[in-house]
């Protein structure tokens, strides 16, 4: 039968909307539901079905948006069995036909949108539009066919992420302890701001062939220590590790670096494990030096974090909004207004993507961004806006592409007009609670091997500066710098993911890998933009040499922000990741005398389009 039902599916939509996101209402064969208190739809059910009214939305919500978006026809159809169709795909299939009608009855039959077989559709009046009794049938004669009683329920609250406070990575520290490690807190508290190690998978004067990647038990590793001004005496060196599955040998024989003496000794582990290792000489301690020896021996368990932590939720079952829906480069999206602070990001995609970039900008003009996943061309989730008040939301396909061009041609590069404006009123984060926000760039979220590995290394660490430490490494050992970047031309924009995949990056890339596993453990961890120069001795007030242009990393670890730079942790003149120092973990004199903080380029206060080496 032919129905004018294109009010009733716009009706039907403002109530899916005006519900959707407040959980989900499974309808037994004895009732109905209202989804709109006026205007709306009941469904009433045949005996023994059931309808679960809010998964049917949300799983067809799409197709049923297309259908009312479209105001050029007046009459749709519901076939016999209460089929609609996709009025999107009518449209597309029939191109070049005249609408009419029996045109679009047709497709409907055959290419249909279905409801529940013996489903009765009636609106708030009392009128049936829909019944599989016939079309004269009344509310009453349909109920006492089935033997139903009508009631009518309210959807539940939608449940949006909430802050918590009772995660803490301290509580997975040492969950396992293959090498029987002590706890090292004391090496971290007691150590000298410049007295550091150097550690080498290879003897100098030898080839270096074996990265710290793949240190095993039983393998040597040669220790330096050393200071960047002065002598240290090889006889007055005391060594310590903190485990007794490893033995610490002193060399007394002179070595030198920078015309300054430094002390040696050789380092082997007989279990797995992360060992800790200081150097004294006169009461004065080193930087601990942390190393992991069999990694892929280490056992561990996944951690994952509540959603509210990383900024990214699964969309709930509905939202109390009516969006206006625009399509723009591409993308066709729904302009939601937040919720607190979460904003729901609802799009499709006709291109070929497996990822979108989502950018959020404050009046201030400071920008965030999320990496989604598409999945069957659909991009849905809710984020966590860092910024209140206006705040403007873009879908950038191909951003990291768009980014590098720019770069690589000094071109600049324009944003896309798929986006829109909302107004985040919610309670503002602290500091902590934005450091563990994903990112496009560092997109924990969509690298399930790199948080695993971040996961062995704090349960496997016996506090958690040392896990800080390790994570970092791991960082600074599988990233190699790729020096083609240093020219422009070459310059290449990328996610942590990618970077790690080919193992192949500069600074930002380096920061943004430690950053982002430190951040999948629950570490708050912030990058640093700023610039840094190794041949500084004092550190200059300003600085505009783009050559100096580097990131660096600080996190929480429960009392203060460490900081640390995983790029110069390693010798990045070398393919092979066979070098590691400490002279940069921690507020070293080194650092703090190399690397000068730009106060707005910390964190979520940032400007991505800076280019950093």
């Amino acid at each position: 039968m032919k129905r004018n039902v294109f009010s009733l599916l716009l009706a039907l939509l403002f109530g899916i909307m005006s519900s959707f996101g407040q959980g989900s209402l499974a309808l037994a064969a004895t009732q109905t539901t209202t989804i709109m208190p006026t205007g709306g739809i009941y469904f009433a059910l045949p005996s023994g079905g059931q309808f679960d009214t809010f998964a049917y939305i949300a799983a067809n919500l799409s197709s049923i948006q297309q259908l009312v978006r479209q105001t050029t026809l007046q009459q749709m159809d519901v076939d016999i069995n209460g089929h609609m169709t996709n009025f999107g795909d009518f449209l597309t299939a029939n191109t070049n036909q005249t609408i009419t009608n029996q045109l679009f009855s047709s497709y409907a039959l055959a290419h249909p949108f279905p409801l529940p077989s013996g489903t009765m559709i009636e609106d708030t009046s009392g009128v049936t539009i829909y019944s599989p009794l016939g079309t004269s049938v009344t509310t009453s004669t349909y109920r006492a066919s089935q033997g139903t009683t009508v009631t009518t329920t309210s959807p539940p609250s939608p449940t949006l992420p909430s802050p918590t406070t009772a995660f803490s990575p301290q509580t997975y520290l040492a969950q396992y302890d293959a090498n029987q490690a002590t706890n090292d807190q004391i090496d971290w508290t007691r150590a000298s701001a410049n007295f550091y190690l150097i550690a080498q998978t290879y003897e100098p004067g030898t080839t270096g062939t074996s990265s710290f990647t793949q240190l095993e038990a039983g393998q040597p590793v040669y220790l330096f220590a050393y200071q960047n001004q002065g002598n240290v005496d090889p006889t007055a060196v005391s060594w310590f590790v903190n485990s007794g599955k490893a033995t610490l040998t002193p060399d007394l024989r002179t070595w030198h670096m920078n015309s300054n003496t430094v002390a040696s000794a050789g380092f082997v582990a007989t279990s797995p494990g992360i060992y800790t290792i200081q150097a004294e000489q006169n009461g004065v301690y080193s930087v601990p030096m942390v190393l992991v020896v069999g990694e892929s021996q280490l056992a561990s368990t996944p951690i994952a974090l509540q959603s509210s932590m990383t900024g990214i939720a699964p969309m709930p079952s509905g939202f109390v909004q009516n969006p206006t829906w625009q399509t723009a480069d591409s993308v066709t999206y729904a302009t939601y207004q937040p919720d607190q602070n979460w904003i729901p990001i609802d799009a499709t995609t006709t291109l070929p993507l497996t990822e979108m970039d989502v950018l959020l900008q404050s009046s201030k003009g400071q920008l965030w961004n999320y990496r989604l996943p598409v999945v069957n061309q659909k991009i849905q989730a809710l984020v966590e806006s860092p910024y209140q008040g206006q705040v403007t939301v873009t879908f950038f396909p191909h951003y990291f592409q768009a980014m590098t061009h720019a770069v690589q041609t000094s071109t600049g590069f324009s944003y896309p007009t798929s986006s829109y404006t909302v107004n985040v009123q919610g309670t503002a984060l602290s500091t902590n609670q934005q450091a563990l926000l994903a990112s496009a760039h560092r997109d924990y979220n969509m690298t399930p091997s790199m948080d695993q590995l971040a996961a062995t290394l704090l349960e496997n660490s016996p506090s958690l500066d040392t896990a800080i430490a390790a994570i970092s490494n791991e960082a600074s050992n599988v990233i190699r710098y790729n020096l083609n970047e240093l020219q422009t031309v070459n310059y290449i924009w990328q996610d942590v993911g990618t970077a790690w995949a080919t193992q192949s990056g500069v600074c930002e890339d380096y920061s943004s890998a430690a950053a982002a596993m430190m951040q999948s453990v629950g570490i708050p961890t912030q990058t640093v933009v700023g610039y840094a120069n190794d041949a500084w001795t004092t550190l200059p007030t300003s600085d505009s040499n783009p050559a100096d242009a580097h990131q660096w990393n600080q996190s929480w670890d429960g009392s203060k922000w460490v900081l640390y730079d995983p790029t110069w942790a390693t010798n990045d003149s070398s393919s092979v990741a066979n070098y590691l120092t400490n002279e940069f973990m921690t507020a070293t004199q080194s650092l703090l005398t190399t690397h000068l903080t730009d106060p707005n380029q910390i964190g979520t206060y940032y400007d991505p389009t800076i280019a950093r080496y």
